[in-house]
């Protein structure tokens, strides 16, 4: 090895210095020296609103209906309670988006009583614990369902109370404490 090929030897504190002045290079000095092209701003596309899939929507009922009914057959109230806001909220966000199909306007008959008075009794009915209540409540909102399909030539689609849960990897019962 000549003289003049001494090996640089650094400390750690040496190479943070390094580093760091490497990455200040790279982040400011090559684009103000002009070293590259400035690059055109990114431009990102926003989709447009999309259409609410009333389908969607009416799956997503029919599922925390049943998971209600079943809930409120294990008596666990808690449960119940739960599915009634779930389905609170499915019906508010048919409501709000203002879903007209065939000529029936979907938003304003989910707000009509045909729903929301059963699932007024059926809240009343899970606070009280009354099981008789749940149960009366809930034939009243599937008749309020089947009574809406009617009105929207979708009768071909009957709800009826679920003899088995749709999902069977959930348990209704409370939990042993």
């Amino acid at each position: 090895m000549a003289s003049d090929d001494v090996p640089l030897i650094y400390s750690g504190s040496d190479v943070a210095y390094i580093s760091f002045g490497v990455i200040l290079l790279g982040a400011c000095g090559s684009e103000t020296a002009g070293l590259e092209t400035p690059q055109p701003p990114v431009t990102v596309e926003v989709p447009q609103e999309q259409e609410i899939e009333l389908a969607v929507l009416m799956f997503r009922l029919q599922v925390h209906a049943d998971k209600l009914w079943h809930s409120g057959e294990a008596q666990n109230w808690p449960l119940a309670g739960f599915y009634i806001h779930e389905i609170e909220e499915t019906v508010e966000e048919i409501a709000q988006a203002k879903i007209v199909e065939d000529g029936h306007n979907i938003s304003a008959l989910v707000g009509m009583t045909s729903i929301q008075s059963p699932l007024r009794a059926m809240s009343k009915s899970v606070e009280a614990e009354d099981e008789e209540a749940f149960a009366a409540a809930y034939v009243e909102l599937v008749d309020g369902c089947n009574s809406c399909h009617g009105e929207t030539d979708h009768g071909f689609i009957h709800i009826q109370i679920p003899s088995s849960p749709a999902l069977s990897n959930q348990r209704f019962e409370l939990p042993d404490e």
